[in-house]
C-alpha cells in the first residue's frame, strides 16, 4: 500500500476511536511522561505534491520534502456539461522496488465489480477496489513486468467499472498512454 493511503487510513481510524461510546465508557489511562524530544517532533503532514516534467498526457509529480518521491498521473475530466469533474484518475508509484497502480473513480462505483484494465486488445486484469477517500474509490493494484512492458508500447489504457444501480453494463475509460513509458521511467523503482 501507499503511504498517503496508509497515512489517510490512520487518520479515519483514529477519528473512529475518537467518536466510540464505547471509547467514552472506559477509564483514562494515565499520562505518561514523553521525552524532550518527542515532542519537538513535527506533526506528519501530507506530501505537496509538485510538477517535476510532463510526457504526452503523464505527469510527473514529485513530494516537495523527498524529491526522490515522485508519482506517474493522468486525470481524464467528464465530458458531461451536467456533472463536470474527475472521471478516473490514474497514478503509479514505486515502493519498496513493486511498481503500484492507483485507480481513482468517483464515488457511485459499484465496489463489487472491482475494475477491469486492458491495454489494447490484450488480456483483461481485474483490480478490487481497497477505499473511499474524500476524492473518490481507489483501486490499488500491484502492477507486474508484464503488464508494465505492455504499457510502454501500447497505445490505450482501458478502464472498466460498473455504476452502482446500472446492471451489468461496464463502463470503459479510455488513457492514452503516449508519453507512459518515459513518465513510468521517471519514477524510479
Amino acid at each position: 500500500m501507499t503511504r498517503p493511503l496508509i497515512r489517510a487510513l490512520g487518520a479515519l481510524s483514529s477519528v473512529a476511536l475518537i467518536a466510540s461510546p464505547l471509547l467514552a465508557a472506559k477509564p483514562k489511562a494515565p499520562k505518561i511522561a514523553m521525552p524532550e524530544e518527542v515532542r519537538k517532533t513535527p506533526e506528519a503532514s501530507a506530501p505537496q505534491w509538485v510538477l517535476k516534467d510532463s510526457f504526452g498526457q503523464w505527469a510527473v509529480l514529485c513530494n516537495s520534502t523527498t524529491p526522490s518521491e515522485c508519482r506517474a498521473a493522468q486525470t481524464q475530466k467528464s465530458l458531461d456539461e451536467k456533472n463536470p469533474g474527475t472521471l478516473l484518475q490514474v497514478v503509479f508509484a514505486a515502493e519498496k522496488g513493486k511498481m503500484f497502480g492507483v485507480f481513482t473513480l468517483p464515488f457511485g462505483v459499484d465496489l463489487r465489480a472491482g475494475i477491469a484494465l486492458r491495454i489494447d486488445e490484450g488480456n483483461e486484469v481485474k483490480g478490487s477496489f481497497m477505499t473511499c477517500l474524500p476524492d473518490g474509490c481507489q483501486s490499488i493494484n500491484e502492477i507486474d513486468e508484464s503488464f508494465l512492458a505492455q504499457m510502454r508500447t501500447g497505445k490505450i489504457l482501458k478502464v472498466g467499472f460498473r455504476s452502482w444501480g446500472g446492471g451489468d453494463k461496464t463502463l470503459v475509460v479510455d488513457v492514452p498512454l503516449d508519453g507512459a513509458a518515459q513518465a513510468i521511467a521517471a519514477v524510479k523503482l
